[in-house]
């Protein structure tokens, strides 16, 4: 099991002198961002490295809301890869009862010295120009020589006149082909007639297994409106993926979920 990946948050505010407070707290190295499972037998959100003392942890929304701040649970289960047991952890509701249904399968969880009540990413319907949309998905394809595309797009927050979005855009060798053969994931700001691209990052299926790229969940840490975290479900133990932007500058950050039996 490999350990967390570390990321440093400068938040900055710009709202009450109250929230730039909140801000400053939970910034610094002790805040990183993680992913957590949630399913249906579970107690609660699963997590796959030990939990840090004196640390508070957060599970979001699939739009970003804090849903609840976490007790951890520590439960001695069996290990169906290996036999005997084995130590496993969960964040639970602590507070009362909260119903996980507004959690997405794969779950943000925010790690950090302090509790905080993040606000959903803002979100509108998508106003977008088809033609400029296209023109920009053809400019994609064309750089990566892919064929047979398809593409779907979501909404990813606003700010003033600036939409962000984020584009999945498929390519099979074979147009009769029900298995795609690479993905290209772009994180773009839209302003009018002008498309930003942020980020982009693509992947290639091998010589076996599949290659699919869901939109899981988002978060906006410094609460300005538009995404800084994007969770992407790439559809195995080795898929799990967060976008993550710092200091303007987009990176990508492997889960720590363990190998496969």
């Amino acid at each position: 099991m490999s350990k967390f990946f570390s990321l440093m948050f400068g938040l900055i505010i710009a709202f009450s002198p109250c929230a730039n407070l909140v801000a400053r707290a939970i910034g610094g190295p002790a805040t990183k961002v993680i992913v957590g499972w949630n399913f249906p037998t579970a107690p609660g959100v699963q997590i796959f490295s030990p939990p840090k003392k004196n640390k508070y942890y957060h599970v979001l929304t699939d739009t970003g809301e804090t849903l609840y701040v976490a007790k951890v649970l520590e439960k001695l289960e069996d290990d169906l890869c290996l036999g005997g047991k084995k130590k496993h952890w969960y964040l639970l509701p602590d507070d009362g009862p909260v119903s996980l249904n507004r959690a997405s399968s794969l779950v943000i969880v925010i790690e950090s010295n302090v509790k905080t009540q993040l606000r959903a990413v803002a979100t509108k319907p998508p106003d977008l120009d088809q033609a400029l949309l296209s023109h920009y998905v053809d400019g994609i394809a064309r750089a990566g020589k892919l064929t047979n595309t398809a593409y779907g797009i979501r909404n990813a927050g606003y700010q003033d006149h600036t939409q962000r979005v984020v584009i999945i855009l498929t390519s099979k060798a074979h147009a009769q082909s029900d298995a795609i053969d690479r993905i290209v994931v772009s994180v773009a700001d839209i302003d009018g007639d002008n498309i930003r691209e942020r980020y982009r990052y693509g992947k290639s299926r091998g010589d076996s297994g599949d290659l699919i790229a869901n939109f899981a969940a988002m978060a906006d840490i410094d609460q300005d409106g538009l995404a800084d975290v994007l969770l992407i479900d790439q559809g195995d133990f080795h898929g799990k993926l967060l976008l993550i932007e710092k200091n303007n500058q987009w990176h990508k950050q492997r889960d720590d979920w363990g190998d496969p039996c």
